[in-house]
């Protein structure tokens, strides 16, 4: 599986509100992360870091939303979503 699909993959089963909610954070954050240490793909390890940091600071993990949010920025700047994010942290 390529790793941005992967990315998809654990958004979308972080979002889905029909699975346990330990499970989903753990499947999702496992994707996520999986993405973030292959390093292959910028793009997909950008979003990935968005995703960690959405899921960081939705489970109460908030001095890790802002490295992710930063992370994300260094490899796309002109990522809208996680410039917005990082503006609210802030």
């Amino acid at each position: 599986m390529e790793d941005l699909h992967k990315v998809e993959l654990g958004w979308a089963i972080f979002q889905n509100t029909a699975l346990d909610e330990i499970e989903r954070a753990d499947r999702s954050y496992e994707l996520f992360d999986e993405v973030i240490k292959d390093r292959e793909d910028p793009a997909a390890v950008a979003q990935a870091h968005y995703c960690m940091a959405v899921w960081c600071k939705l489970n109460d993990e908030v001095p890790a939303v802002k490295k992710h949010l930063e992370k994300c920025l260094a490899i796309d700047e002109k990522h809208v979503h996680a410039r917005r994010e990082l503006r609210l942290f802030e």
